[in-house]
């Protein structure tokens, strides 16, 4: 028999060249605590890898709020500071 468990979860996916994609998502349940899940697709060659971290084995407000903030801070600085500039680079050629 199974248990039942109710959570949910928001995301972000980024195609970072026409091989490798990265989805950074944050989910939470009431069973199993909240976590940072970060996947990377590999196309080319058809493997993917998965890291999910545990923030907190409890749902508490802090490790919610850190949860949302970092995958958002993360693809602000990713978009910012590694794309947007090799976007430019490649429009200039």
């Amino acid at each position: 028999m199974g248990t039942a468990s109710l959570g949910a979860g928001v995301g972000i996916e980024r195609v970072l060249t026409e091989h490798l994609k990265a989805v950074a998502m944050f989910e939470y349940n009431a069973t199993g605590g909240v976590y940072l899940k970060l996947k990377f697709f590999m196309h080319k060659i058809g493997q993917s890898i998965s890291l999910p971290i545990l923030l907190s084995p409890e749902i508490t407000t802090t490790a919610v709020m850190a949860g949302l903030v970092f995958p958002m801070a993360v693809g602000y600085a990713l978009k910012k500071f590694i794309l947007d500039p090799r976007k430019r680079r490649a429009r200039q050629r």
